[in-house]
């Protein structure tokens, strides 16, 4: 079985009125670039009831779209080996979206400084 290692959380503090915070949603997504489109309407959908503006729900989108492309390719080594899980929650004023996989670790002190 796998290591699990967190992955980084994706936070947007966008401006939005206080809310308590809700209960987070969590879905799993095969790690296939196919699943980009259900994805992105998991966290649309989250950051519209968190009530971010047409262009703020666009950068959540963009954001989680690349962290979650970069699993694939680099967690994974490509399509279908594995699965990704992504949790939305609103807390005070921001949207949390956590992207969670079983891939490998990324070590940033392997990589030579430029």
């Amino acid at each position: 079985m796998p290591t699990r290692y967190p992955w980084v959380g994706l936070r947007f503090s966008m401006s939005m009125d206080s809310s308590p915070t809700e209960k987070p949603e969590t879905l799993t997504f095969p790690a296939r670039y196919d699943s980009l489109a259900a994805i992105d309407e998991f966290v649309s959908r989250a950051a519209e009831a968190a009530g971010l503006d047409e262009r703020a729900v666009y950068a959540v989108q963009m954001a989680t779209d690349e962290a979650f492309s970069n699993i694939i390719k680099h967690a994974y080594g490509g399509e279908g080996r594995g699965v990704i899980e992504c949790t939305c929650r609103v807390d005070a004023d921001r949207l949390i979206v956590t992207l969670r996989d079983h891939g490998r670790r990324f070590d940033p002190a392997s990589v030579p400084e430029p």
